[in-house]
């Protein structure tokens, strides 16, 4: 029998931390890169043992960047799918005792984050905030490295589904981002 077996487990803790490079249009008048730099992610996951599946919530800062020290910052939710299963299941056997049983997991996910956006351009005379919703698409794989820890590295594009600013026009990002972290799982 599966521990939680078609029900959510105990969340699964991640921190994950990479790099990425974001693209930043305000109106017609303001196109830039906002450069490479620093990305850091932690993400609480509810479970799903017998579909695969994982709902998360999360938090994602980029430090650093051609607009100033903290340009983007994100909060989400989202999901993830294991088409292999999830890299570590746990089995309670008819005694009583629990196995573990870990793999290679590799996945797709699909994450809706509300971003705020600060920007001091000083080269455009130039400084707003704003608000955006957009999407998170990506894939990765988590490595089993403990009974209950796993390595994880995720590739993603983010874009923007709406927005709007104090320019006069939307706001659109574009960001490519390469993490790599823990995750534990109960």
């Amino acid at each position: 029998m599966l521990v939680g077996s078609g029900a959510a487990q105990a969340a699964a803790v991640s921190i994950a931390g990479g790099m990425s490079t974001f693209r930043l249009k305000a109106g017609s008048d303001f196109d830039r890169d906002g450069g490479f730099g620093p990305e850091f992610r932690p993400q609480i996951s509810f479970e799903s043992v017998s579909l695969g599946v994982a709902m998360d919530i999360f938090y994602q800062g980029r430090l650093g960047s051609n607009f100033g020290g903290f340009p983007l910052s994100r909060f989400g939710v989202g999901g993830l799918y294991y088409p292999a299963g999830l890299p570590i299941k746990k089995t309670v056997v008819d005694n009583g005792i629990t196995t573990s049983s870990n793999h290679f997991a590799p996945f797709i996910s699909v994450q809706v984050p509300l971003t705020v956006i600060a920007v001091t351009s000083r080269a455009d005379a130039l400084s707003f905030n704003a608000l955006t919703i957009g999407y998170q698409i990506g894939v990765g794989a988590e490595i089993p490295i403990l009974t209950n820890m796993s390595l994880l590295f995720e590739l993603f594009k983010e874009g923007t589904l709406a927005g709007g600013a104090a320019t006069g026009g939307g706001i659109e990002v574009s960001l490519y981002s390469g993490l790599i972290g823990f995750t534990v799982r109960p």
